[in-house]
């Protein structure tokens, strides 16, 4: 948290927010009345005096909730972006450390425990002994697909080596064949171009959430993904023939069972400047839909 803006560790209560504005509206008030002379409504009548009253507090309110209200305001706005990306990068970071250890430590010493059990099997004369290592070397194979499937769900390290087309290939594929749910992609665009990191991931995990969303929850015939990269955006957008749901009562912030991957989706987007939509009806489907900026122009494939 020491990298987060100060402002963000400085925060008004409403209740202080309220009784400063009334404190100023009254500190304000009073100085008027003091300055405008007494005998004014004689001069200009009370309805004068009460537009002249109105209109110098306008005037000298207006700087003072500015620097009160909206200033502050907007540097909330700011702190919040500025914590969504804290969190979100710090998510992608302990993820793509946690596949590297799953990869590099527990996954090795599943693939040598692998080797061991298939040279006891090669070498031994006996056949209870041969049995027993082949069915405990077929757990162990396994055992290192789920670790390998499991590294690749937090952080595909095809999404850092190759780049976001094929990632979103790999594992529409991996899904719809673990499912047994056709998933029809359309990202042709991205298989020659790179983007920037944080829209590469974002958009990966963008789909990743609403296609994982889709296969559990919404029993589809089929998913249908597509991704469109213009000049100035990325837009996306995944749909299926699911049950559908009322989007009104699943967001609905008073719902105890809330959506954390569907808020998840709105958030990252959010983040990068874009626009998130969903669009469900009961019996009818679900779309994800969003738009993403490009602050920079795709760079091709090295």
């Amino acid at each position: 948290m020491n990298d987060l803006p100060y402002y963000c560790k400085l925060a008004l209560h409403p209740r202080q927010m309220t009784l400063l504005v009334l404190f100023l509206v009254f500190v304000i008030e009073a100085a008027i009345m003091l300055a405008l002379p007494a005998r004014l409504s004689e001069t200009i009548g009370p309805l004068g005096v009460a537009a002249t009253d109105s209109f110098l507090l306008t005037v000298l309110l207006v700087p003072c909730l500015w620097w009160v209200i909206v200033k502050p305001l907007r540097r909330i706005a700011d702190c919040r972006q500025h914590l969504l990306d804290w969190a979100l990068s710090g998510e992608e970071r302990k993820a793509r450390q946690l596949a590297r250890d799953l990869h590099d430590g527990i996954g090795q010493i599943a693939a040598a425990m692998n080797i061991g059990l298939a040279s006891i099997e090669a070498n031994s004369t006996e056949p209870g002994i041969i049995e027993q290592a082949g069915k405990l070397r077929e757990v162990g194979r396994q055992l290192h697909e789920s670790i390998r499937t499991l590294a690749r769900g937090l952080r595909p390290s095809v999404l850092d080596d190759i780049g976001l087309g094929p990632a979103i290939s790999h594992y529409t594929q991996e899904t719809a064949a673990a499912f047994a749910i056709p998933i029809t992609t359309n990202a042709s665009d991205l298989d020659k171009v790179r983007l920037p990191e944080a829209i590469e991931t974002a958009v990966f995990r963008v789909v990743q959430e609403a296609v994982s969303n889709a296969v559990r929850h919404a029993h589809p015939q089929r998913i249908d993904l597509d991704i469109l990269l213009t000049d100035h955006n990325i837009e996306l957008s995944v749909s299926d023939d699911g049950c559908g749901f009322e989007p009104e009562d699943i967001l609905d912030c008073r719902s105890q069972d809330k959506p954390f991957g569907l808020i998840s989706i709105r958030e990252r987007v959010h983040l990068l400047g874009g626009t998130a939509l969903l669009t469900s009806r009961r019996g009818r489907g679900t779309q994800i839909s969003a738009s993403i900026p490009l602050l920079s122009k795709p760079l091709p494939h090295a």
